[in-house]
């Protein structure tokens, strides 16, 4: 039987790592010129488990009104809501993964081979041969809610250590994350974990 989410989480040390490495980025991107001009309304983490996705992503009001302006215009304009809060219409959706070279190098050494781990502990429970289907779902639960409650505990240490007081920030400032999962037919589960004030 393969290994718990706690064991994984203390051979990989990711809580520890991703919170670091978070901290790094944001600081990155606080010093870029186009950002310090802005002013910050959320941030999340952006998960897909069977793509092995991980993205962080930041959106500032002033793109958030560009978004509203665009889809005022067609059909998805009593869709409000998801327009502040689907990380797929941000300017700054996955933003260690993108279009900043330093930001981008700085995420992969470190985090990259833990987040490519992580994602191959998932998928060897779903094919693993010698468990029944029973023992799949309950080791995928197990390591979901384990893998979940981790993320959970990073951005409660994010709050605390005030790792965004450098950029420029809404009176309340979101921070959360979204997770996406075949089994949840692409529906957003979205998670508010904090708010800054």
């Amino acid at each position: 039987m393969g290994k718990t989410w706690n064991q994984i989480q203390s051979d990989l040390d990711f809580e520890e790592k991703l919170f670091q490495q978070t901290k790094l980025v944001i600081s990155e991107f606080c010093a870029l010129p186009e950002i310090q001009m802005q002013t910050f309304y959320a941030f999340a983490f952006d998960i897909e488990i069977e793509q092995e996705h991980f993205g962080l992503c930041l959106n500032s009001v002033d793109t958030l009104e560009i978004s509203k302006e665009k889809y005022v215009k067609g059909s998805f304009s009593d869709k409000e809501y998801e327009i502040v809060f689907n990380t797929g219409d941000w300017k700054y959706q996955s933003f260690n993964n993108s279009s900043y070279p330093l930001i981008e190098n700085i995420w992969n050494l470190k985090m990259k081979p833990i987040i490519a781990s992580v994602f191959s502990y998932y998928e060897n429970i779903q094919f693993d041969d010698n468990l029944v289907d029973i023992e799949i779902v309950e080791l995928t639960e197990h390591f979901h809610n384990g893998f979940i409650r981790s993320i959970e505990k990073v951005i409660a240490r994010m709050k605390k250590e005030k790792i965004f007081h450098c950029l420029k920030r809404t009176d309340i400032f979101s921070v959360y994350f979204l997770e996406f999962q075949d089994d949840l037919k692409d529906k957003a589960v979205k998670n508010r974990i904090s708010q800054y004030y």
